[in-house]
């Protein structure tokens, strides 16, 4: 059984250099200009150093929180972004984004080659669109979902495969995804089952839209199938509901930037509006014989998605644009190169590949590329002065993830759902939280009862917080530093008053 991604005759062997040509040309021209690590790399590095040293957890163990029921929903992406991190070094997470970024890319290649009938130049064409969204709407960085998105291509190139040549073998990789998927990145486990369905309703008469024919049982009993893999995984059933307990909460939904909708008013909404019209246009004026109700679904059901979350438009963008290398597959001539041209390919291809490491070289020992915190100061401040291991500390949703890298246990972090009843068995963390940030708990007896709770003995408070200037009122606290990111956001450092001297670093 072979799943084969490169023929042997020339042609394709010699489109090969050109293909890869390009493809680094690419990955240099968008990653070496800018590259930040995302806010949520830390706290991932840490659940990776967690299972490393200890194994994988069932009782939360970041936060000063106790007892909390935990599901690491994407402990297997933590872990290898730990393994880079601790035997390449931090900045090797530059090259492991280009890697997964260039496996996605790859994929993505060889679904729309099987859509046109192998014609390399509409393919090249509508993938370097995709990468090109995702790389500038900041989709692609050190985050699990850059696993779900080769994945979800890996899914998609298994089925249109098991179309065309009507072979179940095909079909027994996708249990395999489904096992990768809930170890990689659980909480998007459900959409594998949500990206199938348009390959069950597919096949059926509707009016005016050729109908492809073919079996649907094998696809329903690889679902099954799908299922009982994804039981092979250190949480069991919990893992599988954990999006059911995650999604749909109003408050995730009002806080969390991701979930939120896509600002018309911005600059980055006009284009993406402006790019979904693009999208709208191609099918409209698309071959109608080659209309299917998969792409159609492909279009529609992740366009709700891409208008209702930020997050949502990544799929939109890869699910909806993957058909065009179909629909406009005779557009694009294509050229065989001769033969004599093979030796300047592999001389140009050479030249892009040692001028690609010589850059990266330079980057890579220069500080062109950021890779530290905009809270290392206050960090470095509390563990210089103060006993990590006697502090009940309170950091907000955006700054805990870097907290918890460093040692320190904060009160929140930027893993929403873990602070939801509905998965910690315990207390609804992240509405207390919302309450606390929005001013609902923000009277004098309301701000003294949650102080009192906790009993803090630090808090770092930005800003951005109404907490940034009330902490006064309660007397119990004074401010012992002041700070300001590179960003300019402030930042405060209170400290408990009463505070022993055997909880000081002297």
């Amino acid at each position: 059984m072979k799943f084969r991604f490169f023929k042997s005759n020339k042609r394709v062997y010699l489109n090969k250099y050109f293909f890869i040509c390009l493809t680094v040309l690419l990955l240099f021209l968008v990653y070496a200009g800018n590259y930040t690590l995302n806010n949520d790399t830390w706290f991932l590095i840490n659940h990776g150093r967690y299972v490393f040293n200890h194994g994988i957890p069932k009782i939360e163990p970041f936060t000063l929180h106790n007892g909390f029921s935990f599901v690491m929903q994407q402990w297997l992406s933590a872990l290898i972004f730990y393994l880079f991190y601790r035997f390449f070094g931090i900045k090797s997470l530059l090259l492991l984004c280009v890697l997964i970024n260039y496996v996605f890319f790859f994929i993505f290649y060889k679904v729309c080659m099987c859509l046109s009938n192998n014609n390399y130049k509409i393919s090249f064409i509508v993938s370097i669109f995709v990468d090109f969204l995702l790389l500038s709407l900041n989709f692609m960085v050190l985050r699990p979902q850059i696993f779900t998105f080769c994945l979800v291509m890996l899914l998609i190139f298994c089925l249109e495969k098991y179309i065309r040549e009507n072979n179940i073998k095909y079909l027994l990789l996708l249990p395999v995804i489904s096992f990768l998927q809930i170890n990689l990145h659980a909480s998007m486990w459900w959409m594998l089952y949500v990206f199938m369905l348009p390959y069950l309703l597919d096949g059926f008469n509707f009016k005016k839209i050729k109908a492809e024919h073919y079996r649907k049982i094998p696809i329903v009993i690889t679902m099954i199938v799908m299922f009982l893999t994804a039981l092979i995984n250190p949480y069991g059933i919990e893992a599988i509901k954990y999006f059911i307990n995650s999604y749909g909460v109003k408050e995730i939904n009002g806080l969390v930037l991701e979930m939120k909708p896509f600002s018309f008013k911005m600059m980055s909404g006009k284009f993406i509006f402006a790019f979904m019209m693009i999208i709208f246009i191609c099918y409209i004026f698309s071959n109608k014989d080659r209309l299917r109700v998969r792409y159609l679904l492909f279009l529609f059901g992740p366009l709700y998605l891409g208008f209702s979350s930020v997050k949502g438009l990544s799929y939109f963008f890869i699910l909806s644009i993957f058909p065009l290398a179909f629909f406009y597959k005779d557009k694009f001539r294509i050229v065989k190169f001769k033969e004599v041209y093979s030796s300047k390919i592999k001389i140009i291809f050479s030249l892009v590949v040692v001028t690609f490491i010589i850059l990266f070289s330079v980057l890579y020992k220069t500080n062109g590329l950021n890779y530290t915190n905009k809270m290392s100061k206050a960090v470095d401040f509390l563990l210089d002065n103060y006993d990590k291991n006697k502090m009940k500390l309170y950091v907000g949703y955006d700054q805990g993830g870097y907290f918890e890298y460093r040692g320190l246990k904060p009160y929140i972090d930027p893993r929403a759902e873990v602070f939801l009843k509905a998965n910690n068995k315990k207390e609804d963390i992240f509405k207390e939280y919302y309450d606390l940030l929005f001013g609902l708990l923000l009277d004098k007896d309301d701000l003294d009862k949650f102080l009192e709770k906790y009993n803090f003995t630090h808090l770092v408070v930005v800003d951005s917080e109404r907490l940034y200037n009330r902490i006064n009122e309660n007397g119990k606290y004074e401010v012992v530093f002041k700070g300001k990111t590179n960003e300019g956001m402030g930042y405060k450092i209170y400290v408990r008053k009463d505070l022993k001297k055997e909880d000081v670093n002297k």
